[in-house]
């Protein structure tokens, strides 16, 4: 993630606040913002939530674990999950995940339809291998997952333990809760070698990469700024209207070189609002040029929104937030579970002020808060975007 600053009324200020050192402070968090320990935690589960639901498993003993959510970019395979690890083991990793559509090489694989703790699954084992090479459990999309990296010092005990956490996983497709893109065949042209996908989707915006992979070398490949949305429905698909009167998109266009892709964050609170739980397209227009002749195609990237309802819109000094339904808040893609009124006084002013903080950190202190507000010349002062965002101050 990015570290930003804010400047401008954000820089006056502070200056004209600033102090050194003898503060004291205080925090305030919104009254009903922190979300309730889940069914899975209080059974002492690990949990990571996802777009096709919510995936726990249990932790052998003496066995280290880490979730992971969407877009973590670590994983060996899926959307998210868990990567577990015994710790006397001098290498090797289980990794539970949660795919939608889980495929794999066929050459020297053998498969075994068996039941896993009364699911449907599948055992799947590369050149006569003495242990699986993965496991999946359910009969289509969404399914849990299970791979492993080279365990050569694995012990028997250590094996059962993992087939133990495979047994035991749940995938509670009831609680679901983020954004995914998914492929779809409109999502590329074959022809002209280039196809369309999205990164760090959320209910109001995306990263949209653009990738050629084949076509003609000499061509120019080029898109603009211009996007629309559609929302699947029982007919079809049906264009988003716009909340944004007159919006005027400007004319930029991007060259995507050949064997390379072009990405391009796009935001659309501004022209669609916050998305509400359904399943999206975007589509957006490419150009082929070739000599003096010039194409166009359409490319349509479909995903997925599982988000909790808007419950109050909030205009804050730099940023518009939200307050969802679930308890939780939503700013710029980021959810965060407090809203913290961090107040002080600095040297030589004359009152209290009050900094207003989304954050997933319950404590921020008083001394970071003015520091991270836009007064510090040090990115190392301010907070990742998933952690925590200046959002304005409270009077």
């Amino acid at each position: 993630m990015k570290k930003s600053a804010q400047a401008g009324a954000a820089m006056m200020l502070a200056f004209a606040l600033i102090g050194c050192s003898g503060v004291s402070f205080t925090v305030h968090s919104a009254e009903d913002e922190a979300p309730l320990v889940t069914e899975e935690e209080a059974e002492g589960r690990m949990i990571a939530d996802g777009p096709y639901g919510r995936l726990s498993i249990k932790v052998p003993e003496k066995w280290e674990c880490t979730a992971y959510p969407m877009d973590n970019d670590l994983m060996t395979y899926g959307e998210y999950g868990f990567v577990l690890h015994p710790e006397d083991a001098n290498e090797g990793d289980l990794e539970i995940i949660c795919d939608n559509d889980f495929a794999v090489c066929g050459t020297n694989l053998d498969t075994e339809e068996t039941v896993i703790a009364g699911r449907h699954a599948h055992i799947g084992t590369y050149n006569n291998s003495t242990y699986w090479d993965f496991i999946t459990i359910g009969e289509e999309g969404p399914q849990i997952i299970a791979m492993h990296t080279i365990c050569d010092s694995w012990t028997d005990e250590m094996w059962n333990a993992a087939m133990a956490v495979i047994e035991d996983a749940r995938l509670n497709t009831a609680a679901k809760k983020g954004c995914v893109w998914e492929y779809a065949p409109e999502s590329e042209n074959l022809d002209a070698g280039v196809s369309m996908d999205l990164f760090e989707v959320s209910p109001t915006g995306a990263e949209v990469r653009i990738f050629r992979f084949g076509g003609d070398e000499d061509d120019e490949v080029s898109y603009g700024q211009l996007f629309t949305l559609e929302k699947k429905n029982e007919d079809g698909w049906e264009e988003l209207p716009v909340i944004a009167e007159d919006a005027i998109f400007t004319e930029e266009a991007y060259i995507v070189p050949f064997n390379e892709s072009s990405e391009l964050i796009t935001d659309w609170e501004w022209l669609y609002g916050v998305l509400p739980s359904g399943t999206y397209r975007m589509k957006k227009t490419v150009t082929v040029k070739c000599g003096g002749n010039s194409d166009q195609f359409d490319l349509y990237a479909q995903f997925i929104v599982e988000a909790p309802e808007v419950k109050k819109t909030y205009d804050g000094m730099f940023r518009t937030y939200y307050k969802m339904d679930d308890g939780t808040w939503l700013c710029d893609g980021h959810y965060y579970n407090y809203r913290l009124e961090i107040s002080g006084r600095m040297n030589n002013a004359a009152k209290d002020s009050t900094f207003v903080y989304l954050s997933n950190i319950e404590d921020i202190p008083f001394d970071r808060a003015v520091m991270a507000s836009g007064l510090s010349s040090d990115l190392d002062d301010y907070f990742d975007a998933d952690e925590a965002v200046f959002v304005g101050w409270s009077d």
